[in-house]
């Protein structure tokens, strides 16, 4: 894509642990000649045993991966806690991570980092609608919280027919797993017009709506987050277009996010 970094649509980027923080530790940058190429992430680093994440293109297609080490070194794979759950974010191409700067700046990826947990991100670029299909897939995962931030890319027409039965189909499963919708994001489209910004705000309307209609039905574990304050728009180098959050957007849009969640997870440590 013309409008995004080629380290974050077809690179890769190491992270390593210290204590409870994660520390980016190289970004494996595409060729741009070639399909395959070989890039160094660390080099004449410290001999101690350390806790790695390494984030893969978000846009490109990964045909392969080979990792190599020093002599001598001990890999292993690293043990979840027990009892841990993925947080499962669906949504659009700002969810798979489009426009970010490299492979692990994402707001999806940050946001995992900050809680210090797993996430899968079921992000599709220029899709992610709410259909049916995918809810009944999804489904089948077993998610500490289901974070729906498929607004932008819904239909205003019929977002309040398709949001409340994807709900439906999630709770068959999962009655009691926190729920959040995310609400669209304010961007800078919504100061540009009224008709988008009309657009924008029925969406907005139609979520906070089956929210409050979800809750008075008794469902105790559903949440709203207005996405208007994840990312105002008018904000300076936060997005590529109006629309596609730069590195620092995203990085905003987690840092508003994660105690949001955070505070959700200590909620239904109570209930």
């Amino acid at each position: 894509m013309n409008h995004m970094p080629a380290t974050g649509m077809a690179g890769a980027e190491l992270y390593f642990r210290d204590g409870s923080v994660w520390v980016p530790a190289g970004t494996a940058i595409p060729s741009q000649t070639e399909v395959s190429f070989t890039r160094a992430l660390i080099e004449n680093g410290p001999k101690v045993r350390r806790e790695y994440r390494l984030y893969l293109p978000l846009y490109k297609k990964l045909e392969s991966l080979a990792l190599g080490f020093s002599s001598g070194a001990k890999v292993s794979a690293v043990p979840a806690p027990k009892g841990s759950k993925p947080i499962f974010f669906y949504g659009t191409s700002i969810t798979q991570g489009g426009c970010a700067s490299t492979a692990g700046s994402d707001f999806v990826s940050t946001v995992g980092r900050l809680l210090d947990t797993e996430v899968i991100n079921f992000g599709f670029s220029g899709s992610g609608r709410g259909e049916p299909e995918v809810a009944l897939l999804i489904r089948k995962v077993d998610a500490e919280m289901f974070i729906l931030d498929f607004q932008a890319n819904a239909v205003v027409e019929t977002l309040d027919k398709v949001l409340p039965e994807f709900i439906r189909l999630l709770r068959e499963k999962h009655p009691t797993t926190p729920l959040v919708l995310v609400g669209n994001p304010g961007y800078d489209q919504r100061l540009r017009g009224a008709e988008a910004r009309d657009r924008i705000d029925r969406k907005r309307d139609i979520g906070m709506t089956v929210y409050l209609e979800k809750k008075a039905g008794g469902d105790r574990a559903i949440h709203f987050i207005d996405g208007y304050g994840l990312l105002p728009g008018g904000l300076s180098g936060a997005t590529v277009d109006g629309v596609h959050p730069t590195s620092h957007g995203f990085a905003i849009m987690a840092e508003r996010l994660a105690p949001q969640l955070r505070a959700i997870r200590l909620q239904r440590a109570f209930d």
